[in-house]
């Protein structure tokens, strides 16, 4: 039986080739690049340029081989460029070709990581606690605001464009979370000029001050002051320039950073522990017994008894119980005890099934189709 003789292919094949195609002075160049690099190069994380390149050439068509004309380049990039330096410029200007699923794909990506951000540095204007995920990205998808997801930009760089379109359109109301920060100072004459300054506008509104503690200058002439305020994030720089001081006066304080996003009743609950501690040994009572709390610890409250589960089959997970089998073995599949699984790994109490089956329907309702970005 005869075989069929394979000749040697005398030519280079480019697979796993990402193009990046870009247009300027009337003409179209195109550079043959690998897979993912061309992300990592544009974020920083890749600056060997031989990594990202399959080739240094530049092309007016990879697929069809066709090399761009010397002349050309010269009328594109000038006179005195070089292969590297169009390279370059190719790769921060030109836009990557993907095809319509894998857009989609990184699109949706970029709108997760968008929405992740907003839950995580924003908060509700009313309640002050944050907004579930699903609700921001239905919110990011409404036609008022018309975010289009840009991959050529970082997802923070995003979410400080689209939440002042949301604050304007009033599809949410958000705001920015506050942080926690906390001055130190180590002379008396910067207290007065602390407070001078958090008095006057505009760090007046833009800070809270929690909490002041100072210390008398002792027998060694040390002395300290410190502020635990909740300020905008706009505000940082103003604080910190107050903590660094005046130039040639050494009196030069402590900025840190406590907490980066302030949800809910956090400030309220820091002032409980910090009187707490300050208090020592003190007695908490709560509903109708007193408990002891040892110095330096914030008051434990009393976990209630668990109620009996009444059924010959349990899930301790869920805090249930079924007299018939098959109901058993079905709850094992359904979304109560997902989401029951997870927030006992987290250490945190179980839900009851309407609740479960509320948030099963947001993650539904949040894995929807990205086809209004696919373009």
């Amino acid at each position: 039986m005869s075989r069929a003789v394979k000749q040697p292919v005398g030519q280079k094949r480019l697979t796993n080739i990402a193009v990046v195609r870009y247009k300027t002075h009337g003409l179209r160049f195109e550079i043959a690049c690998y897979k993912n690099k061309v992300f990592d190069w544009r974020q920083g994380s890749e600056q060997d340029l031989d990594e990202v390149l399959q080739t240094e050439q530049v092309f007016v068509n990879v697929s069809k081989g066709v090399m761009a004309k010397e002349k050309d380049l010269r009328k594109a990039f000038g006179k005195n460029f070089t292969m590297e330096e169009v390279c370059k410029e190719i790769l921060k200007k030109g836009e990557l070709q993907v095809s319509d699923r894998e857009r989609a794909l990184q699109l949706d990506s970029r709108l997760r990581d968008v929405a992740s951000i907003i839950v995580e540095k924003c908060v509700d204007s009313n309640t002050r606690r944050p907004f579930p995920h699903a609700l921001v990205e239905r919110a990011l998808k409404d036609p008022k605001i018309r975010f289009i997801p840009d991959n050529r930009k970082s997802a923070k760089q995003q979410m400080l464009d689209v939440v002042p379109r949301l604050q304007k359109q009033g599809v949410l109301s958000i705001e920015r979370a506050r942080m926690r920060v906390q001055l130190t100072v180590f002379a008396e004459e910067m207290r007065s000029e602390v407070l001078a300054r958090l008095g006057s506008e505009p760090l007046r509104t833009a800070c809270q001050v929690e909490r002041e503690e100072a210390s008398p200058s002792g027998s060694d002439g040390t002395y300290q002051c410190a502020w635990v305020m909740q300020i905008e994030p706009g505000s940082f720089r103003a604080i910190d320039s107050i903590a660094r001081g005046e130039k040639g006066t050494g009196n030069a304080g402590r900025l840190e950073v406590l907490d980066l996003a302030v949800h809910g009743d956090q400030g309220r609950a820091a002032e409980q522990m910090a009187e707490g501690a300050a208090r020592g040994m003190e007695a908490v009572r709560i509903d109708d017994g007193v408990s002891c709390v040892p110095d330096g610890k914030p008051p434990q409250p009393e976990r209630a008894e668990a109620p009996a589960l009444v059924g010959r089959f349990k899930c301790n997970t869920c805090q249930v119980a079924f007299d018939d089998k098959k109901e058993h073995r079905e709850h094992f599949k359904s979304d109560w005890h997902r989401i029951n699984l997870k927030r006992k790994s987290k250490k945190e109490p179980p839900l009851s099934r309407e609740e479960c089956e509320a948030i099963a329907l947001m993650e539904s309702t949040a894995s929807s189709d990205l086809n209004d970005f696919a373009f």
